[in-house]
């Protein structure tokens, strides 16, 4: 195990566990929602981060919980407002060794850029009701105001 290992899960996991993946430089993907569908039991979340441990968030698949809503898992997680768009961004890139590349709006890294009405934020919305999708620093998709 290195730096570079990203473990999925981690339900069944002690303090000592937790210490031999900090002391390696792994990451943990959390999957809330897949792990309480599926009886596996709950991460220790507290203990990761209290560790320094890098946590992201998951979807495990459509299979496990039949979306791929990060803000769900988020909730699930019990992230809620800015820490919940921290987790699933800055925190996430993190996660993956990609933060100098992905994870928050800054000039040099990448981004992709979904506008959406207040109103749909939390419904599950088709990818065409944006009102401004931006991939890579293309404009895709763009309702025009009226």
């Amino acid at each position: 195990m290195n730096a570079g290992t990203l473990c999925i899960h981690c339900v069944q996991v002690g303090q000592a566990d937790v210490a031999i993946l900090a002391a390696a430089g792994a990451a943990i993907a959390h999957c809330p929602r897949s792990n309480r569908a599926h009886g596996h039991g709950s991460a220790p979340l507290a203990a990761f981060r209290t560790a320094g441990l890098r946590v992201g968030l998951g979807t495990d698949s459509v299979v496990s919980v039949g979306d791929l809503d990060l803000w769900a898992e988020a909730d699930a997680a019990g992230f809620q407002t800015e820490d919940a768009l921290r987790i699933l961004t800055m925190e996430g890139a993190r996660a993956l060794g990609w933060e100098s590349e992905i994870g928050s709006l800054e000039v040099g890294k990448s981004a992709d850029l979904a506008v959406f009405h207040h109103a749909v934020l939390r419904l599950s919305t088709p990818s065409h009701a944006s009102l401004l999708t931006v991939v890579s620093g293309r404009i895709v998709h763009q309702i025009s105001p009226p």
